[in-house]
């Protein structure tokens, strides 16, 4: 979807703009910020840079959103490889033509977990080449103060130098799910994997389930489909089915949806790998439609389901 609205946004900007005209900016930290966001993303794209949005709102959440002001892009690493970047500060309520109507930016699938939040994302136009190319590869929202990366508890600020810098020098280029995961195993934000929903919590996810979308990815890598982004609202619906055929053992499929499910085994490896040897199962996986999935097991029930 980043990529379609990038597109969108690059062939509005060849057709309805004039490429002299000054960008509208704002300065923050002594930095030029781009609030023109069609013209910031086309500069990304023609100059072959990340860019940075910086999603503001005013009054919440303003204990974060000053510390990242005046800390965070004071801290001089940090200043170095934001200059190698096109910066982009706007407002959470940003608004931006898709298919002839205003559409707030946050609500793209790619920005939904900063929906409506003050945050930062990280834009790949650096690499042409690369998978990720013109995707969101990073989206964390201000909230709570602190994350809380369960079971070990430890405070994990979206907003510090550290974990930008984690972000922009040594989290590897991949999908979200990828760099959430490498982010969660960093040594300044060690812990469990977490996850992101939308009412701007933050909850563990146990490790199977993780697993379960790992080899997943790698099945569908193998026949040259793209990797599915976590859905925590399908994730949601494969919990509750899970514990629903948990407590009548009852193993059937829920109406209206496109899922997997199974009973009996063990551990993820096991069970996806049972799908894959089940053509039913197998097509469902690597179904060249599918963007999201979710994931769930509850005792020796597992649910996966797409959309």
């Amino acid at each position: 979807m980043a990529k379609l609205l990038g597109t969108v946004i690059f062939i509005l900007l060849i057709v309805g703009s004039s490429f002299d005209v000054a960008q509208a900016k704002v300065m923050i930290s002594e930095l030029e910020w781009k609030s023109d966001y069609h013209m910031a993303l086309w500069r990304a794209k023609s100059e072959g840079k990340i860019a940075l949005f910086y999603f503001t709102r005013p009054g919440h959440m303003q204990v974060a959103q000053d510390e990242f002001e005046n800390d965070t892009l004071s801290n001089e690493q940090v200043r170095k490889h934001l200059q190698e970047m096109v910066l982009i500060s706007v407002p959470v309520s940003y608004t931006v033509q898709y298919n002839n109507a205003p559409k707030q930016l946050q609500s793209f699938p790619d920005y939904d977990r900063l929906r409506d939040l003050p945050g930062v994302a990280l834009v790949d136009y650096r690499n042409k080449n690369s998978p990720f190319y013109a995707k969101v590869i990073s989206a964390y929202p201000f909230i709570n103060h602190a994350y809380t990366l369960a079971p070990i508890y430890k405070p994990f600020k979206a907003w510090s130098a550290t974990t930008l810098l984690a972000l922009l020098q040594d989290i590897p280029m991949g999908t979200l799910l990828e760099r959430d995961v490498a982010l969660s195993k960093h040594p300044s934000v060690s812990g469990t994997y977490f996850e992101l929903v939308p009412n701007g919590s933050l909850i563990a996810i146990n490790n199977a389930d993780w697993e379960n979308i790992h080899l997943t990815n790698k099945a569908r890598q193998r026949v040259g489909r793209k990797p599915l982004a976590y859905s925590h609202h399908l994730s949601l619906g494969c919990r509750g089915h899970a514990a629903w055929m948990d407590g009548r053992n009852n193993l059937s499929h829920a109406s209206g949806v496109r899922e997997n499910i199974a009973m009996g085994y063990y551990n993820a490896s096991a069970i996806v790998n049972m799908w894959i040897n089940s053509s039913g199962h197998y097509n469902n996986m690597i179904n060249g439609s599918s963007n999201y999935i979710g994931v769930a097991s509850h005792n020796d029930y597992w649910c996966q389901r797409f959309q």
